[in-house]
């Protein structure tokens, strides 16, 4: 599989450690800038319309697979998956 940007997030947050673990726990907004040779593609996107835009998480450790949801050593190990891990 061919995966092609068509643009980047934008926010204010810079470092991992600064991101809430939830949006719903202070997140601040973010903006999509889409690059100029797709904007038509958007043509009829309305605000209140729902998108799924996929991510690549950058930053991303993508050789650990498992996870203390929420780094709560007390919770069992869970794959990264079934969580909302950065990685």
């Amino acid at each position: 599989m061919r995966v092609s940007p068509i643009g980047s997030i934008r926010s204010v947050l810079k470092r991992r450690a600064d991101a809430p673990r939830q949006g719903s726990e202070g997140a601040p907004d973010a903006w999509l800038d889409v690059i100029p040779e797709v904007a038509d593609g958007l043509q009829d996107i309305t605000a209140g319309d729902e998108i799924i835009l996929l991510t690549w998480l950058r930053k991303s450790q993508r050789n650990i697979l498992k996870t203390h949801p929420r780094s709560d050593k007390s919770q069992p190990l869970t794959g990264v998956f079934a969580t909302r891990s950065p990685d």
